[in-house]
């Protein structure tokens, strides 16, 4: 039975993370870090987060990986879920919350808006928009049993993957394909939400080894993630319940040793039933909307083709990619145009719909080769090719009956991307313990936007004709980045590392409404300072991974109103910094316990105030912390498995996450930014394995905190709350 020592320890640790939350980490989701690496050399986890396979306890790079597998468990399938296992890591969910916008911030690089800061791949290949106009880079919400794990890199990462990293990236890994035997899973699972609704899940995988070179792997699933917001005005309760059904394909072809092709196929589709945020002016879980508005669509597809060959010393990648991002859906907007409606068209209700559509096309080329002794190379070129359109529908409406009574604008944003680049790394061995790494990327990017307004908007706000249409604009950007990392090693469990390395993201045209030609805005850039040091101690029973940062943030991009043509515009300026030291440490006492934990500190602010001029232009002064992220962040852990009987295997776990207080967005002189407390979230979970059965339930958010999130959506009074308590069981089989 459970021995009685081991049941002190997990109690006791259990009642000290009540007390050192923001000191400690989370195994029960299974973040990986490169502490857990160094626990067992049979179990080293292996990272591709350099684009080339790695042990992670290697990478001179804070790097944190996440358990797919862990994640399904335990019932955190959204970015929302799980943000607060990863250190510096904020999020902005977006226009309907969810996987309909959300966007990242690492390390505190946000001032949100512009074009995203944090890049987001799938299988090496970069997904969405690179820009605000054309939907802004929402982040993808793919069922983790799609997946392997998912890697976030924080710091600049531009040499590497380019534009929008300037903060960090985001790093989905699918699930490789075998032709070693046949196998499978099976799983299901239900949730219930208090004061709330029923959910369920679905999921099914299977692996076939067709012959001794080829291997098919297929998985889908289905969903239902529970509602408890509950809509006032128009009485529905539960609105923000969400439905996701999705499928993968792969194929792995392996003719010989030295070539190898993979080709992957990802779909996956929501439904967002309603306006998935609370009204801070209501009651608990409370909603005022508009009838007809706060259901959302989405629809998610991701492929891609790698080409793997050797000859000789030689190893050259090829990476094809492909990807769409479909998203419909009206939200109330009644808060920004009510007055106006009312005075023109006799009712005072309005809904707005930013319809958005990304196409995109990406290819890789690198080549691994060593040069000299003591000298390898990495060389590489990218391209890709982005088309877009975001759309704006404004409709006037009636709030008794929510029926529309005027299309008030219909705008299309149309924008291409194009972007071309070359890179390389070079890596010096100096001796057996110590290298230096290089590297630099050079990048040319050119953007192209156009787009007409449509409805009596024209006449009414802007003095123009209807239609309207404005002038079209092409930008071009050059950008350079480059990294130096030296790296010492004094064992194989632990080493020491320095790294300088650069980021940006692209400038490009603004939105217009004007006769004549707006200017467009420049790309800005992050330049990172990092002290690192991993490591491991007593058999490899106690391992860290700790940095120190300091990063500088140039020209940074700004959303003002033009006090003319009223339209919001980026513009470049001032300066900003991001300070700071994460923390993390694992232990394992005694055979099948775990004890890990992380903290975090950052202070992002601003280092000269906002510029001034333009009216509606948000105001901050030098010293001034940056939007969304916490100072002080962190999660403890504690996970057990120990036999019960002859093949019966029992585990519990409990972890506690800590976020602090953060502010909203600058805001124009005379409006207070919204401030958002700190809160700390406590989830347990337990169950059974047997043979290929596995059983288990999870209680997240057990004393029922409503930790609120900004809502994104520039309404002051609309607020995400995290997901209250919430209990589940899952049923799994393997075979």
């Amino acid at each position: 039975m459970f021995p009685s020592f081991r049941l002190a320890l997990l109690s006791s640790a259990i009642v000290s993370q009540a007390w050192v939350a923001p000191a400690m980490a989370q195994p029960s989701e299974q973040q990986l870090s490169a502490a857990d690496a160094a626990t067992n050399s049979s179990n080293d986890i292996i990272v591709t987060a350099q684009k080339r396979e790695q042990r992670l306890q290697d990478v001179p790079i804070p790097v944190t990986v996440l358990s797919a597998s862990a994640l399904t468990e335990g019932n955190k399938v959204n970015v929302k879920d799980f943000y607060t296992s990863v250190p510096g890591l904020s999020i902005l969910p977006g226009n309907n919350g969810g996987s309909s916008g959300t966007s990242l911030a690492i390390r505190g690089l946000t001032t949100g808006g512009g074009n995203p800061t944090v890049g987001t791949v799938v299988d090496d290949v970069p997904f969405g928009s690179s820009t605000n106009l054309g939907g802004g880079g929402p982040v993808p919400e793919f069922d983790p049993s799609e997946l392997a794990g998912i890697e976030v890199l924080r710091g600049p990462q531009g040499t590497l993957y380019g534009a929008n990293s300037l903060g960090g990236l985001l790093k989905y890994v699918s699930v490789d394909q075998s032709t070693d035997a046949l196998r499978g899973r099976i799983e299901v699972g239900g949730t219930s939400v208090k004061s709330g609704a029923l959910g369920y899940s679905v999921r099914a995988a299977l692996n076939v080894p067709v012959s001794e070179t080829l291997a098919i792997r297929v998985s889908g699933v289905t969903r239902r993630d529970p509602g408890y917001i509950d809509n006032v005005q128009t009485g529905e309760q539960n609105v923000n319940r969400t439905n996701a059904s999705g499928g993968r394909l792969s194929v792995l072809w392996r003719p010989s040793s030295d070539f190898s092709l993979k080709l992957n196929a990802t779909l996956q589709r929501d439904k967002i039933l309603g306006f998935p945020y609370t009204d801070s002016n209501l009651g608990d879980l409370q909603q005022s909307r508009l009838r007809g508005t706060g259901a959302s669509k989405l629809s998610t597809q991701a492929y891609s083709a790698l080409a793997h060959g050797k000859v000789g010393a030689f190893d050259l990648t090829s990476i094809t990619g492909y990807s769409t991002y479909k998203y419909s859906g009206f939200r109330d907007f009644t808060f920004a145009f009510g007055p106006a409606t009312q005075a023109t068209f006799g009712v005072g209700g309005d809904r707005l719909a930013n319809p958005a559509d990304t196409k995109k096309f990406s290819q890789e080329l690198r080549l691994s080769v060593p040069i000299i002794d003591g000298i390898d190379g990495l060389i590489g070129a990218f391209y890709t090719h982005e088309k877009s359109v975001l759309g704006t529908d404004l409709r006037a409406v009636d709030p008794a009956t929510g029926a529309d009574v005027a299309q008030v604008l219909q705008q299309p944003i149309r924008t291409n991307y194009d972007e071309i680049a070359a890179f390389g790394n070079l890596t010096f061995q100096i001796t057996d313990k110590f290298n230096i790494q290089t590297g630099g990327r050079l990048s040319r990017i050119k953007q192209h936007y156009e787009t007409v307004y449509n409805g009596p908007y024209n006449t009414i706000f802007l003095n123009r004709p209807d239609p309207f249409t404005p002038p079209q604009e092409d930008t071009k950007d050059n950008t350079f980045t480059y990294s130096v990392t030296p790296q010492y090693k004094f064992s194989q469990d632990a080493m020491v590392y320095a790294r300088v390395a650069s980021g940006y993201r692209p400038g490009g045209p603004n939105s217009n409404n004007s006769t004549d030609l707006l200017p467009s805005y420049a790309p800005d850039k992050t330049q990172n300072y990092e002290l690192g040091f991993k490591g491991s101690v007593l058999d490899r029973k106690l391992s860290f991974d700790a940095s120190i940062y300091y990063i500088e943030w140039k020209d940074i991009q700004l959303a003002v109103i033009d006090p003319v043509t009223r339209a919001q515009l980026f513009v470049n300026g001032s300066r900003a910094k991001s300070q700071g030291v994460e923390l993390s440490m694992t232990a394992h006492p005694v055979q099948g316990l775990t004890i890990s934990g992380w903290i975090a500190y950052n202070d992002a602010k601003l280092k000269r105030a906002l510029p001034v001029g333009l009216a509606g232009t948000a105001v901050g002064g030098a010293g001034d912390r940056l939007p969304v992220s916490s100072r002080y962040s962190g999660k403890a852990s504690v996970n057990d498995e120990f036999g019960l009987s002859d093949g019966l295997t029992g585990f519990a776990g409990a972890d506690v996450s800590y976020v602090g207080k953060r502010l909203g967005n600058f805001q124009p002189a005379g409006v207070a930014r919204q401030v958002f407390s700190g809160y700390a979230q406590l989830d347990l979970h337990a169950g059974l394995k047997q043979d290929m059965w596995t059983a288990s339930v999870f209680l997240n958010n057990v004393t029922d905190k409503r930790g609120v999130l900004p809502s994104g959506t520039g309404d002051p009074i609309a607020v995400y709350v995290i997901q209250p308590r919430t209990i589940g069981i899952n049923l799994s089989r393997t075979f």
